[in-house]
């Protein structure tokens, strides 16, 4: 029987670690980590130290949130340091567009630079109006929005004495429209900024009318409204941006049905909260404070003709409350339109995939609505999915669609509205989503859309002699803007010809 050998292992002269790699490495290494990840690497050892004071990889992580040059910035002797741990670390993923689940209404909330550093801009368009008190061109020609600054986040002075300090720490002020025109720096007073768990919590419609089959008896009606978003695979949702670095706080769910049956009077359209199966995704979320809860239509637009019977059980300023209506914002993705052929219907190049973006679209006397254009190419299909809505066909709900295959031939008669647009314009057939107020018994009409131009689409609904416009959101225009009050800017002119 042949002996076992004992194998001894030989220890190595010395251990090879990641503080061993040559600093030229560990920065390559650091372009492609997180932001996160290299702060936290940084505390684990004394070694990782020294690069706080390397600008190059502080310049590197406020790059990957298009920070400005530092001379755009009005403190003087600011790094990119100071800029990225003061700021940005926790901040920096809102910068862009987050959509707003706001009920029927939606909202729209963007986030970019200022030399102060970052400000908050809630959009808003022109609300409901009566008829009579809107032109024509104004009901069919969408508008630019009005901009009002909501929240501001600044650099002050930093009262840390250690060598890690920057000098700098975050400021967050707010402003509350319009009754209170002024900022808000009591914690008791203003609203806050938090980050909420994926919830299941979502709004129904109910309502009672006059029974068909029995005389003096009511019968009722509930009606889902759209989730929001759909899916995390939403098209306008951005899952690839983070939110920002704050402490994730659990969403709290309630089915407020049972009260609202008791409540809800004859003949009522009720909107309440309930709970579903559908679960959305993590979100950014403000929650309005106890003494300003109702001035804060700035993010919570209201929506006419129905009752809000959510349960309002205002406390503390952290109450359940605020946690259950907060007004919930995710990001909105505002994917970069090339200029090449392939964008250009009117040539042979053009590809339908290119009209997938935002789009501003006149909504009659609902004014503008923006709308995000997918396109489908397994059905060869265009959606039209609605990022803010009315009251009749809520945000979240398909405003229209239209299939490639539907063309319609410039001479016909469905076509003779567009008569005077470019012979190259493609028609197509469609179908648009209407319905009563309350997203109550949708149903569809017949559309003949045109896309004559690169950033124009314009659509008549059934036989109407009224032709609609949407244009393409290519960014704002700041040339064009005017502070018309303090926190307020208007675009000149704000109907879009």
């Amino acid at each position: 029987m042949a002996q076992s050998k004992l194998v001894t292992a030989v220890p190595m002269s010395h251990s090879t670690s990641i503080c061993d790699l040559p600093y030229e490495l560990l920065v390559h290494i650091f372009t492609h980590a997180r932001g996160t990840d290299i702060v936290n690497l940084m505390c684990t050892a004394r070694h990782f130290y020294q690069f706080h004071q390397d600008e190059y990889i502080w310049k590197l992580l406020c790059t990957r949130y298009n920070a400005p040059r530092l001379d755009f910035f009005e403190y003087p002797n600011l790094t990119y340091y100071a800029l990225y741990s003061g700021i940005l670390h926790t901040y920096g993923p809102l910068i862009g567009l987050w959509a707003g689940d706001a009920p029927f209404r939606g909202n729209i909330f963007e986030f970019r630079y200022i030399p102060q550093g970052i400000i908050g801009e809630v959009w808003r368009f022109p609300g409901p109006r009566l008829d009579h008190l809107q032109t024509n061109l104004e009901k069919t020609t969408p508008q630019l929005p009005t901009y009002f600054e909501s929240v501001r986040i600044t650099l002050s002075s930093s009262s840390k004495t250690d060598n890690s300090s920057s000098g700098f720490e975050p400021c967050v002020t707010w402003h509350v429209y319009p009754e209170n025109q002024h900022w808000l720096q009591d914690p008791c007073e203003r609203p806050s900024l938090h980050v909420l768990s994926p919830t299941q919590q979502s709004y129904q419609v109910y309502i009672t009318y006059p029974s068909l089959e029995e005389e003096r008896a009511i019968d009722s009606r509930r009606s889902e409204h759209p989730e929001f978003p759909p899916s995390s695979h939403a098209v306008w949702y951005d899952g690839g941006r983070d939110l920002p670095r704050l402490r994730q706080e659990t969403s709290p769910t309630y089915d407020d049905f049972n009260a609202v049956k008791m409540r809800c009077r004859y003949h009522e359209e009720v909107l309440f909260g309930a709970k579903t199966e559908h679960v959305k995704p993590a979100s950014l979320a403000i929650f309005p404070p106890p003494h300003v809860a109702d001035r804060m239509e700035l993010h919570a637009p209201p929506f006419v003709g129905l009752s809000d019977m959510r349960e309002v059980s205002r406390g503390s300023c952290m109450s359940s409350w605020e946690a259950g209506h907060s007004m919930r914002y995710y990001p909105l993705r505002s994917p970069d339109i090339p200029d090449s052929p392939e964008v250009d219907p009117a040539l042979p190049e053009w590809k339908p995939e290119s009209l997938e973006g935002l789009w501003f679209a006149a909504a009659w006397t609902n004014c503008t609505e923006v709308l995000y254009l997918e396109y489908v190419p397994g059905e060869r299909k265009v959606i039209a999915w609605k990022i803010t809505g009315n009251v009749c066909v809520p945000r979240g709900a398909i405003a229209w669609q239209f299939s490639l295959g539907s063309d319609v031939d410039v001479g016909s008669p469905s076509a003779s509205v567009f008569r005077d647009l470019p012979s190259t314009t493609r028609i197509y057939h469609g179908e648009m989503t209407e319905s009563y107020r309350g997203f109550f018994s949708n149903y569809h009409s017949e559309l003949t859309i045109a896309l004559p131009t690169k950033d124009d689409i314009y659509f008549r609904v059934g036989n109407k002699q009224h032709v609609f416009k949407c244009r393409r959101y290519r960014g704002r225009n700041f040339d064009i803007e005017q502070e018309a009050a303090a926190g307020i800017r208007k675009p000149v002119p704000q109907l879009l010809l």
